[in-house]
């Protein structure tokens, strides 16, 4: 019930207490995570929900950090906010990266269909000469690699005969080779 300026200080002392176990760190990044989604999701002014984004991202590296499969549903579903506040330069390539693979670590059923849909729309992107970061189309690729699911494959596969630099096709053959049939 405390605002978000505080949830972040009580998270980052919470993580950096080596008295205290992953799973109440975990716990504290899930419920902290969920109320965040829903305040979000009330919150209509854009100051509102920028003053939430920290506390967002901090709960997903959480969460990430002591893998906290739990929350993975959570962190699926924060990745459209995420997404919403990259393109609004809201938050930078950097963190929407590090966002990318957060919510890879912990994925859930939903995490390899919403990560593959966004490659599709950064595949079309780079179609029509709109191409996207190539740090966000790494860290998608390399994400959806790792996960091994083969219904990743027709979109990753798409990445290797498109006009990405030579990195992005070589990720993506790389993470072709990690699918799992």
């Amino acid at each position: 019930s405390v605002p978000a300026d505080k949830k972040i200080v009580i998270l980052n002392k919470l993580n950096k207490n080596p008295k205290i176990s992953k799973k109440i760190c975990g716990e504290c990044a899930e419920n902290v995570l969920s109320s965040v989604i829903n305040k979000s999701e009330e919150v209509k002014s854009r100051e509102k929900k920028e003053d939430l984004l920290a506390p967002e991202l901090l709960c997903l590296d959480t969460v990430a950090e002591t893998k906290w499969t739990r929350a993975s549903a959570l962190a699926t579903k924060s990745f459209e906010n995420l997404r919403n506040e990259y393109e609004l330069k809201d938050i930078s390539e950097d963190q929407f990266t590090k966002a990318i693979s957060d919510i890879a670590c912990v994925a859930g059923p939903d995490t390899v269909m919403v990560l593959s849909s966004y490659l599709d729309f950064l595949n079309k992107s780079t179609e029509t000469g709109n191409a996207p970061a190539k740090d966000v189309v790494l860290s998608v690729i390399n994400s959806l690699g790792e996960l091994g699911d083969n219904r990743a494959f027709d979109f990753i596969y798409a990445a290797t005969s498109l006009d990405y630099p030579a990195e992005v096709v070589e990720a993506a053959k790389s993470a072709i080779t990690k699918l799992k049939w």
